[in-house]
């Protein structure tokens, strides 16, 4: 190489560098994105773009909700299917590499998995660096290399004794904190050791809620909140000492919208006309503030944007509404009648999916929502042998990541739809 070429050369790198920075940014690494909170930071893409719909490519994953993860130049995602090889066939769980401009397959990992009751995979991929963490339905957990997705370590939480399977299947995604990876599992969480799987602590063994843990406070002192089958735990994240507990009772015993956070209140709330809470941990006991039924989040979760929430409220396959609700009051300040849906948010905007798999995106505030551009994005058929109640299912929240939107249904059709600048 001659020294006229190393100028530019390091103008190229640099280069690489700045769009490789400016991308990362928008990243959306693990469930609910960089900040757990449903809320993108990007700006540079276009409300408007579904009024002139461009898919950019679709595939298809396999049965389950699992939402995508971005991480630079790479899409995880997962889905369970039916693999048949010579006489013999098994359900297995895939964890997918994608580029996430073209769909295309970089690597994909399978292990042997039932695709149960509602079937298929529930979690996100977390991305940790150069490492992915996943959770199947029945407690495979797995520790893949992000770059070959080669195993570097594996164990089945259920059957090492450490967790039970709940009745729908593990729905919370592996959040990493520090040298940890936290689980909602067993009564009040479970800790291992995210290098080697190992144990660091565990709670009491029981069946476990649908939500992810949510970390909270500062170092050194940081809890998570895990919000299980009939309670609401704050537990110390060093040693896994429950601190406090609110007792939670949802029939069915579904908790599954994550707990959500703003200085020293805490809100909850679900579905079934259980309705939510807000609680006051500042002092020596809980208290709490408000609880009442006017926002009830069956399986997606409110976003809290400048003291407001903004949540579906109501349960899957009936009807429901897109509310705002004031979080320190609970007063509800408006209702909009809406199909049961999941939603992100980006630059004072909604991105909404129904459950018949139609995409909204809408300006909103307090003083109310306005539709900027929808298109029907998704498809749910008639397709044999699928139970009535697994028709209606397009339940994975879209994932917006550096100009593009990312849709699913529970079949595994999964969708880049274009709305860059």
């Amino acid at each position: 190489m001659t020294r006229k070429a190393l100028p530019l050369l390091s103008t190229l790198l640099l280069i690489g560098c700045m769009l490789s920075c400016t991308n990362a940014q928008y990243d959306w690494a693990r469930w609910r994105g960089p900040n757990a909170d449903g809320i993108s930071m990007e700006t540079d893409w276009n409300p408007a773009a579904l009024n002139d719909l461009k898919v950019l490519w679709e595939t298809n994953v396999g049965n389950g909700f699992s939402p995508v993860s971005i991480a630079g130049n790479r899409l995880y995602t997962m889905g369970n299917k039916l693999v048949v090889s010579g006489g013999d066939s098994a359900t297995k769980d895939f964890v997918y590499c994608l580029d996430p401009s073209t769909g295309r397959e970089i690597w994909s990992s399978s292990y042997d998995c039932l695709e149960g009751g509602w079937p298929g995979t529930r979690v996100s991929p977390t991305v940790d660096g150069s490492r992915i963490y996943t959770l199947s339905r029945a407690g495979h957990l797995y520790c893949l290399d992000a770059n070959t997705g080669d195993v570097i370590w594996n164990r089945n939480i259920v059957e090492d004794s450490i967790a039970l399977e709940p009745d729908w299947g593990f729905s919370g995604s592996p959040v990493v904190h520090g040298d940890r990876l936290i689980l909602n599992a067993g009564k009040a969480g479970l800790a291992l050791d995210k290098s080697t799987g190992d144990v660091v602590w565990k709670s009491e063994l029981d069946k476990n809620g649908f939500a992810t843990p949510v970390i909270y406070g500062k170092a050194p002192d940081e809890k998570i909140a895990v919000f299980s089958r009939l309670d609401l735990f704050a537990v110390d994240a060093a040693t896994g000492r429950i601190e406090w507990t609110i007792s939670w009772k949802t029939p069915y015993e579904e908790n599954i919208a994550d707990p959500i956070i703003e200085g020293n209140h805490m809100f909850i709330s679900s579905g079934y006309r259980r309705g939510c809470t807000l609680i006051d941990f500042s002092g020596p006991e809980p208290v709490q503030v408000y609880e009442h039924k006017e926002m009830c989040n069956h399986h997606t979760n409110c976003l809290l944007v400048d003291g407001h929430l903004y949540g579906i409220h109501g349960n899957a396959m009936k009807e429901a509404s897109l509310r705002c609700m004031n979080l320190m009051s609970g007063e509800i300040i408006w209702e909009k009648p809406f199909e049961f849906s999941s939603m992100i948010a980006a630059d004072g905007k909604l991105i909404i999916l129904t459950e018949s798999g139609k995409l909204h995106i809408g300006a909103f505030s307090p003083d109310g929502y306005e539709e900027i551009s929808s298109a029907q994005v998704l498809t749910i058929e008639d397709r044999p042998n699928t139970a009535w109640h697994q028709k209606c299912s397009s339940w994975t929240p879209p994932v917006l990541a550096n100009g593009k939107i990312y849709v699913r249904n529970n079949y595994g059709d999964l969708r880049c739809i274009d709305v860059s600048m």
